[in-house]
């Protein structure tokens, strides 16, 4: 069986939970011995493809800083679409996976069948916060003539289904797992608050980050030694720099930038809490991530995060600046809490492997032969 995986994610994301998702997939399964995993790509930045040895179609610039870079880097990319394409149409593979949802391969594709898989319902069901309107058309038509739908969350499957009926017979549920190492020292040396809540990723749009802040800035402002850590993801925009200045919070909230993995354990491991105030998720792998670091967690009792975090975790109403507040209020002041929920979330996390996803996707690639 040769599966082939197309470049989209990782043209997109340097980091990020998806290309992650696929590099371990793909990492996994070269590593059988009846089965090729095979990547359509010449360019990416990506982190996670640089250990990735069986992938030959890959280069870097390491040195992003020399004249007419960026657009260099802008032609480099377009080629990863005509390599690809060219791949599809050589049709030398089983079965084939897209990282995302272009339907560009469709016209080229023929008989062979490909899997997509789904990783959450945020276009249609929060059509009102993005500006791209083809990324949920592109999923339509991908999910109707894809031979398999993987949805990474029970949560996901439901809201496909909930827009596209005629798919539930063809969606398979496979969850994703972590790959942090909790015991691999950080050689980083990293200026944290001694006292934070650490908020991990993207905060725009559906991450809810700027309703989390204004619902708990007085608790921020009642405790001088009190901080909250943003690790990842974009630096403050000037708005946001503005937005904390309003609330008096400029020098209380952090930004904090992440290079490896190793410093993202770090600024877990040194947390108080981890808060994931979304307003959706498709599975929620910071969840995963914090409970290998051992750092409690505050999550919303939205989508599918507490299909992920189960027991493991004080849950909140994300619309609610209440519901916001005593919950990080339970965990700023019960330690025994904090206890509890980082056992439990040892235990929890026994539920989630890598190799549990690449068996399931596995299963899912066999039912379409």
């Amino acid at each position: 069986m040769i599966i082939r995986y197309d470049y989209q994610i990782f043209s997109m994301q340097d980091y990020g939970g998806i290309s992650r998702y696929f590099s371990q997939l793909i990492r996994r399964i070269s590593m059988l011995p009846d089965v090729t995993a095979g990547l359509n790509i010449f360019f990416s930045h990506n982190h996670y493809l640089k250990g990735l040895k069986d992938c030959p179609h890959k280069r870097w610039l390491e040195n992003r800083s020399f004249p007419g870079v960026d657009l260099l880097i802008r032609i480099l990319k377009k080629m990863n679409k005509v390599y690809n394409l060219a791949e599809v149409k050589r049709g030398d593979f089983t079965i084939y996976h897209p990282t995302y949802y272009n339907t560009e391969f469709l016209p080229f594709i023929g008989k062979k069948p490909f899997v997509l898989t789904v990783y959450d319902m945020v276009h249609e069901l929060y059509p009102h916060m993005f500006k791209n309107k083809d990324i949920a058309e592109q999923k339509k038509a991908l999910i109707n003539k894809a031979s398999k739908v993987i949805a990474i969350s029970k949560n996901t499957r439901k809201d496909i289904v909930r827009f596209y009926p005629v798919a539930a017979d063809k969606i398979d549920v496979v969850h994703l797992s972590h790959s942090l190492e909790p015991d691999v020292p950080c050689e980083t040396k990293m200026i944290l608050p001694e006292k934070y809540i650490l908020f991990v990723g993207n905060r725009n749009t559906y991450k809810n980050f700027t309703f989390f802040i204004q619902s708990i800035a007085q608790l921020l402002v009642d405790d001088n030694g009190l901080s909250v850590v943003c690790a990842g993801g974009e630096p403050f925009s000037a708005q946001e720099l503005n937005f904390f200045r309003g609330l008096d919070l400029l020098n209380r909230v952090n930004y904090v930038p992440i290079q490896n993995d190793n410093e993202l354990v770090h600024v877990y491991t040194h947390a108080l809490f981890f808060v994931f105030p979304s307003l959706y998720e498709g599975f929620g792998i910071p969840v995963l991530e914090s409970f290998a670091c051992g750092c409690p967690v505050l999550a919303s009792n939205t989508s599918s995060l507490p299909e992920v975090g189960g027991d493991a975790a004080r849950y909140v109403d994300p619309r609610n600046s209440v519901s916001l507040i005593e919950g990080c209020g339970d965990l700023l002041e019960n330690a025994a809490l904090r206890h509890s929920l980082v056992r439990k979330g040892h235990e929890r996390l026994k539920h989630f492997s890598w190799q549990k996803t690449v068996d399931k996707t596995l299963d899912v690639y066999k039912s379409v032969l």
